[in-house]
């Protein structure tokens, strides 16, 4: 049994204890006489049967969750859930290479991903008018000059980079997560994760205007590059938006996958977001 595991039981039935002990006890003293001499006299049967309800009980509220709802702050509630991404109202987040590339193929961005995912559901037939929009968003940013590089954009940015970008009634705001080396493989370290995070935040409350946002679990592809677990990735998200005191977003959802659920455990978020409150 997994220590986190162990720790979300425990609380579920500390929790559940003291509920039907409560029960229990208003029941006794409101009911007959009858009731009361009758736990008296199946004392142990009562506390046997108590128990073993109750780890039933916790047991049953230990499973783990496929979605659940996160009040961060008085103005800000987070929903986890599996759901598809591109389908949600408002304001949509997508992961990019430090390029902000628009080639889709095997080399530089990968169909697989959110990032070609995007460019090829809303820019297929124009991706001219997805690259004049990003150079529009992109001409205040500074950039350096990648010279060597042999295929795709030569313009690199800061990770952290989040540019909006509109296409008939979406709105997408694109954050530059990964770092792309001379083979155009992907990374990202810990570090560096943290801080995309905490600029997309920064972007997202100036700009956001009170929209529904929705993020993926950001550096959720193998192709990110990023050594921590999917579990870890998804805590960073949520504690960057818990300790953003100012943060007023409304309703932010974070849309999983069914695969990456797989290797998530929503009750450990519950457990780690109480014990911080």
């Amino acid at each position: 049994m997994k220590k986190e595991f162990k720790q979300i039981y425990l609380k579920n039935l500390v929790a559940s204890i003291a509920l039907f002990s409560g029960i229990a006890t208003l029941g006794m003293v409101f009911l007959s006489d009858k009731v009361t001499k009758w736990v008296e006299d199946y004392e142990w049967h009562y506390i046997i049967g108590f128990t073993l309800f109750n780890l039933v009980i916790a047991s049953l509220m230990s499973i783990s969750k496929k979605q659940i709802c996160l009040k961060l702050n008085h103005n800000t509630t987070a929903h986890i859930f599996v759901g598809d991404l591109f389908t949600q109202s408002g304001i949509i987040i997508i992961p990019v290479n430090e390029y902000f590339d628009t080639l889709v193929d095997e080399n530089v961005v990968s169909k697989d991903t959110l990032h070609g995912k995007f460019i090829n559901q809303y820019f297929a037939n124009n991706i001219s008018e997805l690259d004049n929009k990003m150079n529009l968003a992109l001409s205040n940013i500074i950039f350096e000059i990648d010279d060597e590089r042999p295929i795709g954009k030569n313009k690199k940015y800061p990770l952290g980079t989040t540019i909006e970008i509109k296409k008939d009634d979406k709105t997408f705001f694109l954050v530059a997560l990964t770092n792309f080396n001379e083979n155009n493989r992907a990374s990202v370290s810990k570090s560096k994760y943290q801080e995309v995070l905490a600029k997309l935040f920064d972007f997202i409350e100036q700009f956001s205007q009170g929209k529904i946002v929705n993020l993926p679990l950001i550096g959720g592809s193998n192709r990110a590059g990023l050594d921590i677990s999917l579990q870890k990735r998804l805590e960073c998200i949520i504690l960057t938006a818990l300790f953003r005191n100012q943060l007023s977003l409304g309703i932010l959802n974070i849309v999983l996958t069914e695969k990456t659920l797989k290797e998530i455990n929503l009750n450990k978020i519950d457990l780690i977001i109480d014990a911080i409150k």
